[in-house]
């Protein structure tokens, strides 16, 4: 059976959970955008909980929306960390001038101030600063990163992928 469970307090929640294990199909409508990476969570150790998303008050049926978020936000966190691991180990203590003990938070300040194309960074990138003390393949990387979050970043990657160049 379908059940509607309106609201994911602490009752509802509790209610909804009672019934999945009763092997019913249960959609949760709440107001609280929030609470979607908690539900998220709760969908991974009760599978058959179903609860929409609610944009604007309204509710969306997507199935595969929730996985589109988080599979681009997992992507755009990985391009990060790399970027910010190849710049912390190619960089010379040279770039980050008389402070290479902040190494760490101005090269994630610059990887993501290109990424977001933000402007300035903290530190060695900051508002009165450049990028001009960087070496040349950080300043690619750099380039490639204000691409990436300037355009979309998948119309981006799909040209990197192979069968996207495949004629059929």
């Amino acid at each position: 059976m379908r059940i509607i469970v309106i609201g994911a307090g602490t009752v509802g929640t509790w209610v909804a959970d009672l019934l999945c294990q009763g092997g019913h199909r249960v959609t949760v409508i709440d107001s609280d955008p929030d609470k979607i990476l908690g539900l998220e969570v709760e969908r991974s150790f009760h599978p058959t909980v179903v609860r929409p998303i609610k944009l604007g008050g309204a509710s969306i049926e997507d199935a595969e929306l929730r996985k589109s978020i988080l599979v681009y936000f997992g992507l755009l966190v990985s391009i990060f960390v790399f970027s910010w691991i190849f710049i912390v180990t190619v960089e010379p203590d040279s770039t980050w001038g008389n402070r290479p003990d902040h190494k760490l938070i101005d090269s994630a300040s610059s990887v993501a101030a290109t990424l977001n194309n933000v402007g300035p960074g903290l530190g060695t990138v900051g508002a009165t600063q450049n990028f001009a003390h960087f070496s040349p393949p950080s300043k690619l990387l750099f380039v490639w990163l204000m691409m990436l979050g300037r355009v979309e970043i998948f119309v981006i990657l799909v040209l990197f992928l192979p069968s996207f160049w495949r004629v059929r």
